[in-house]
């Protein structure tokens, strides 16, 4: 499975030749701590090529959270997805995502996916796009689903320092997976910012975890 996931991201992110090529790349680490028995720490990756008419993209992130002295999640997430506009407005989309998580019925799954999006709204303040797929999944255990998979994504700039952005998903087949991350974002230089973050999962279990973050362009 692993073998074919490699092989899967590097035909996606085989970049064809454009005149104007933008990049972006960050990195943040956080989380909480109220005692020695509950603890939360988070890591963060996320690299992005824009060539205009194609978007690149590739986020990763862990997650392991303690409370009264357990374990409470421990899991690493990460996606990879190219869209190709079609239109100003809809693109089409091609996604890769992997997921392991021990204590998951299947601890490691991965989701092959393609669909559209549509953005609702895109200028130099508010980005709001939603996206509509249909995906096939498997994992450890001889797991196999065909899912139906949704995500809104939203980002608002109130000011030059200020951004609120909220990113909901859904997957829908034999097992209903959903993920919604909140995050208020506070620019201390142009290289570094520091959030509030809140991850809301529902899978094998439904909780919610607050933390903190720095976040750094590499």
């Amino acid at each position: 499975m692993i073998r074919t996931l490699i092989l899967t991201l590097a035909l996606v992110f085989s970049f064809p030749a454009y005149a104007q090529v933008e990049r972006e790349t960050t990195g943040s680490v956080g989380g909480t701590i109220v005692n020695d028995d509950n603890i939360t720490v988070t890591g963060a990756f996320k690299h992005v090529t824009d060539t205009g008419p194609r978007e690149y993209s590739f986020e990763a992130d862990l997650l392991y959270k303690s409370a009264n002295g357990s374990t409470a999640r421990e899991q690493i997430n990460a996606f990879a997805k190219v869209n190709q506009d079609i239109h100003p407005k809809h693109y089409v989309q091609f996604g890769v995502r992997y997921r392991h998580d021990p204590r998951s019925f299947s601890s490691d799954q991965v989701v092959y996916s393609i669909g559209h999006g549509y953005r609702i709204v895109k200028n130099d303040r508010t980005n709001i796009s939603n996206e509509l797929s249909v995906g096939y999944k498997h994992g450890a255990g001889n797991y196999s689903d065909v899912v139906v998979r949704e995500s809104l994504w939203i980002s608002h700039k109130l000011n030059k320092t200020v951004t609120i952005s909220n990113k909901f998903l859904i997957e829908q087949g034999d097992r209903t997976f959903v993920q919604n991350k909140a995050e208020i974002k506070y620019k201390l230089s142009e290289k570094t910012s520091f959030s509030i973050q809140d991850l809301y999962t529902k899978d094998w279990r439904e909780d919610n975890t607050l933390s903190f973050a720095i976040t750094f362009k590499l």
